[in-house]
């Protein structure tokens, strides 16, 4: 008789849309899974009831739960969060479930909660270092909270996945049982196989920014650095290419007006789209403030910018600085110092050369290390381990 295939639920607190930041990471493990016999079905959220209540996307069954909510409102949020446990409750115990996977801290409690009471294996998987850090800093106490029941409940899972080696530090020292790194990076199909070629004569350097824009994410330190470029360097373009938070629009579009066509934006794209908007930039631009959310972070579009063989320019956040140095494929500068950040620019703009060198580097890096085939056997392992 053939071996019955598992079933592994993913609980994941928003849409599972391809032009948000965290789906690549939740595909590419579910993809993992998928190859070596598991069936995977989301829980998600549908925050902007704009998505199909059911759908299959490349095998993966996707099940999304239907409540207006905002980003970045705070504890206002909590409410609908518990709405989102009840309807995630009533879904697991009408499906069998062999094999938990909790996508971020805001679904562990109800994750402990079925491993307590189904005796199901829970795997929390954080992508965030300090999870709700960004809020207001009068809200501390309630953050730190958040952490408490982060570290208690953590224990209670049998593995913790992290992004970086900061979060690894931090469940150890939370005494974690098992904490595995699983980095966010992408696919071999998603790396160059080739260094790109030299810049043609005449045409624009572009610097670009690939992410989600809001409030210090760092867009406007780098617009007013690319404004405050020597007119010697006219020949250079900025491009923004992402999405715009909601209630930053406004203030997004009154920094960019005044640049004309030097400064390209796109709006919202499709994650299967990276490839296409690195093949348009020379230089990334990874400028974000070191406050207590961003400090630790490691931002995927780091290893993006590597799987397309892109130097960068980049603030030193969760490792990010250190990366850069050993692998030598960009910059690493202070994002409150815009002179610093204008130099990075001039540098790249007057050395084309070194600036192929460090992209040829990164893309060897992304080829040899950083994409997730190599992670994906990482998982496979913990999900194996669980079975016996």
């Amino acid at each position: 008789m053939a071996e019955r295939r598992r079933n592994v639920v993913m609980l994941f607190t928003n849409s599972f849309e391809p032009f948000q930041g965290r789906y690549h990471r939740v595909y590419n493990e579910a993809q993992a899974l998928l190859s070596r016999g598991y069936r995977v079905t989301i829980l998600a959220w549908d925050r902007r009831l704009n998505c199909r209540r059911e759908e299959h996307i490349d095998g993966i069954s996707v099940v999304r739960f239907r409540l207006r909510a905002g980003e970045r409102t705070g504890p206002r949020f909590l409410p609908r969060l518990a709405a989102y446990w009840i309807w995630a409750a009533v879904r697991l115990l009408q499906r069998r479930c062999d094999i938990l996977h909790l996508h971020n801290v805001d679904v562990l409690p109800l994750g402990v909660l079925a491993r307590t009471l189904g005796r199901v294996p829970v795997i929390l998987d954080v992508c965030e270092p300090d999870y709700y850090a960004m809020w207001d800093e009068k809200l501390t106490p309630l953050v730190n909270l958040v952490a408490w029941v982060e570290k208690s409940l953590g224990r209670c899972t049998d593995c913790v996945l992290v992004h970086n080696r900061y979060q690894v530090r931090k469940y150890e020292r939370w005494h974690v049982v098992r904490v595995v790194q699983i980095g966010s990076y992408p696919t071999l199909d998603m790396v160059r196989t080739k260094p790109r070629l030299a810049k043609r004569d005449g045409s624009p350097l572009v610097f670009g920014t690939v992410g989600t824009f809001f409030h210090n994410s760092g867009v406007e330190e780098t617009i007013g650095a690319f404004g405050a470029l020597p007119a010697r360097n006219g020949n250079v373009r900025l491009l923004l290419a992402g999405r715009v938070m909601d209630y930053y629009g406004e203030r997004f579009d009154d920094l960019v007006r005044p640049h004309g066509d030097s400064i390209e934006t796109t709006g919202a794209f499709d994650s299967n789209r990276i490839p296409e908007l690195y093949a348009n930039i020379d230089v990334a631009v990874m400028i974000c403030e070191r406050d207590r959310w961003y400090r630790n972070i490691t931002p995927t579009k780091f290893f993006d910018s590597l799987a397309n063989g892109v130097p960068v320019i980049a603030s030193d956040i969760g490792g990010i600085g250190e990366l850069v140095q050993y692998l030598r494929c960009g910059i690493v500068v202070d994002e409150s110092n815009r002179e610093e950040i204008v130099a990075a620019m001039e540098f790249m703009i007057d050395n084309p050369e070194e600036r192929r060198r460090m992209g040829e580097r990164a893309l060897g890096a992304a080829q040899s290390e950083y994409n997730f085939d190599r992670m994906a056997e990482r998982l496979v392992e913990v999900y194996e381990r669980l079975q016996h």
